[in-house]
């Protein structure tokens, strides 16, 4: 039954943008995290990447190596607002100009939630929302990985921001949730 619950949530979540069209990050939204330069093309880069950050935490590779980059998905590396050269994380994302303006955000990242959350204890999960004249979002970052993942509904401005981050961040909680917020606060629909 959860897998079901999880193909439907994942089902409309991803047909919300190819519906409407999924286009480049940058076209759609502004954020300090995500620029040109950053951007990564090829899959080797990417696996690069996200090995150093699983080293940080974990040492070793990471067990999740990409074959190829898959065409619905654009990533870049974030770096440390502070210390510039320093790679803190492996974003995943994906932007539309859906308008969910008129749909119950908290329902919609509650689903969203729970999908991905599953059978996991709460206590795993670092869970936050942000409300402002401009967006809904909703982020949750899952400690065993160092994975976080957002939710932005545009509220000015119609657009759908999802994203994926592997972050590294020395204090779990009080940096990720710093970051989280930072992250969101930054985006802007144009």
């Amino acid at each position: 039954m959860k897998n079901k619950l999880f193909t439907l949530a994942m089902f409309l979540l991803f047909s919300s943008l190819t519906l409407k069209g999924q286009q480049h990050p940058l076209s759609i939204i502004t954020n300090s995290y995500i620029k040109p330069g950053n951007q990564i093309t090829d899959v080797d880069s990417l696996n690069d990447l996200r090995n150093l950050l699983y080293s940080l935490q974990f040492g070793g590779n990471d067990p999740l190596q990409y074959d190829e980059l898959p065409d619905f998905n654009n990533y870049y590396c974030i770096f440390d607002k502070v210390e510039t050269s320093k790679k803190i994380g492996a974003l995943e994302i994906q932007c539309s100009k859906s308008d969910h303006r008129n749909i119950n955000f908290t329902s919609a990242f509650d689903s969203y939630f729970q999908a991905i959350k599953g059978d996991e204890p709460i206590e795993s999960y670092i869970v936050g929302t942000i409300r402002n004249n401009d967006i809904n979002a909703g982020y949750f970052y899952y400690k065993p990985q160092n994975s976080l993942n957002v939710m932005i509904y545009g509220k000015s401005k119609p657009g759908f921001v999802r994203a994926a981050i592997d972050v590294f961040l020395p204090n779990q909680g009080t940096a990720v949730d710093n970051f989280a917020q930072d992250f969101i606060n930054q985006t802007k629909f144009k």
